[in-house]
């Protein structure tokens, strides 16, 4: 019987960290403020590739 590895897909807050460069304290004052609709508008990029920075 063979053996299937998932590879669990990061979350978008984890994404988004990663892809700024931003430590998690970073995350409390930048992200959290942000309107809703300008966080999912980067959290789609990130997960489809199109977003550029």
């Amino acid at each position: 019987m063979s053996e299937t590895t998932t590879a669990k897909k990061p979350s978008p807050l984890k994404l988004v960290r990663e892809f700024f460069g931003l430590k998690l304290d970073e995350v409390k004052t930048e992200w959290q403020p942000m309107p809703q609709a300008d966080k999912d508008q980067i959290i789609a990029g990130l997960s489809d590739g199109t977003l550029t920075y």
